[in-house]
């Protein structure tokens, strides 16, 4: 089964993160509360404590974090994860942020090689919990196709709307 390193372990991100422990990935976990892991203690993901180590066995990346500015640091920030990813990676963003943001980190990742998805999800925390949220997915058609699979563990509705930005378009 796929490494997927999982950033961001609050009230939704942490149901997200079970579905997929569920599912049989094997998760890298990152939150800058360190108290959203106590979720984790049980299972056999494994709990990252720089950007460097949550890099090291995963291609696949899923942030679900409060919003623009945290994306913009989590990726760009000084020793930014863009940093420490590896070419080919796929970052998928389920934040729900402004179109400007992802439009930046989207660039920023393509320069590097990386493939940038963003796909807010809508259907709040219960939606997060029964893995019944809608997905809006913004990137290249290819790179929507290579995660679908995972996207499809976490919610029933994932819907491809196009190019990058196209995601936070349709949610807002």
């Amino acid at each position: 089964m796929r490494n997927i390193s999982f950033i961001g372990l609050g009230a939704m991100g942490t149901p997200m993160a079970l579905n997929l422990i569920k599912k049989k990935y094997n998760l890298f976990l990152y939150d800058i509360n360190t108290k959203n892991y106590k979720y984790f203690s049980k299972n056999d993901s494994k709990i990252c404590s720089s950007y460097k180590d949550l890099c090291k066995n995963s291609d696949i990346f899923i942030s679900m974090l409060p919003d623009g500015k945290a994306l913009t640091n989590l990726v760009l920030g000084k020793n930014g994860i863009i940093n420490f990813i590896k070419k080919k990676s796929f970052f998928i963003d389920c934040s729900s942020i402004d179109y400007k943001t992802t439009i930046k980190v989207s660039n920023e990742f393509a320069k590097k090689g990386i493939k940038f998805i963003d796909a807010p999800v809508s259907g709040g925390v219960s939606g997060a919990k029964n893995a019944s949220l809608t997905i809006m997915v913004g990137g290249s058609k290819n790179s929507y196709t290579h995660v679908k699979k995972i996207l499809n563990v976490l919610g029933k509705n994932i819907i491809y709307v196009g190019k990058s930005g196209s995601g936070q378009i349709v949610k807002a």
